[in-house]
């Protein structure tokens, strides 16, 4: 089961695959615009959308797993200073407030495979800036329930964003790494 989400801004591009079903909600000007795809081994029901984001309640078919799904156009903010190659740091207080709130809300970064940056500022000539503003995020029920799931960054095509690929029955095989104790985690209040 695959679920596609597409910042598509600026698109001009059309998706012709007969097997997946779509919502597009189109750009506002400069801002937002959103595709969203699904397989057929996926319900969908949105129940509220806009140019910045879809809010939808879907189950995975096969094995009757209902979860709540939110696609948001604007969240513009890194979590690691990795996440930012351009001429400009990055903002350390801004990725620390991010952080936080991914925290508080008791949500995981998926990770993903492929490019490491989503977005471009496409002054390739001038002042190129690259970010990986997009990400699938998750709270621990879905790892739980979906604990094969991957992500992939699809190569950007018509938009200044990257596609998002999420694959909950993803197979590809895993490379065993070996684990790392990080000190910082030691400042953590709720480190045990």
């Amino acid at each position: 089961m695959s679920l596609l989400a597409w910042n598509c801004r600026g698109s001009g591009g059309s998706l012709n695959n007969p097997i997946m079903n779509h919502l597009a909600l189109p750009a506002v000007g400069l801002s937002g615009g959103l595709w969203f795809l699904w397989k057929d081994d996926i319900t969908v029901n949105v129940i509220n959308g806009t140019h910045n984001y879809i809010l939808a309640e879907a189950v995975h078919v096969p094995s009757a797993t209902a979860f709540g799904l939110l696609c948001i156009y604007d969240l513009n903010n890194i979590m690691n200073v990795r996440e930012k190659l351009g001429p400009n740091p990055a903002n350390c207080a801004r990725i620390s407030n991010f952080c936080a709130w991914v925290k508080e809300c008791g949500l995981f970064d998926l990770g993903f495979h492929g490019p490491a940056y989503t977005w471009t500022n496409k002054r390739f000539s001038t002042h190129p800036t690259f970010q990986r503003l997009d990400r699938c995020l998750a709270n621990s029920d879905w790892i739980v329930s979906f604990p094969n799931t991957a992500v992939y960054h699809l190569p950007m095509l018509y938009s200044d964003h990257c596609p998002i690929l999420l694959n909950i029955d993803s197979k590809r095989q895993l490379i065993k790494k070996p684990f790392r104790f990080e000190n910082w985690w030691l400042e953590e209040e709720d480190f045990q």
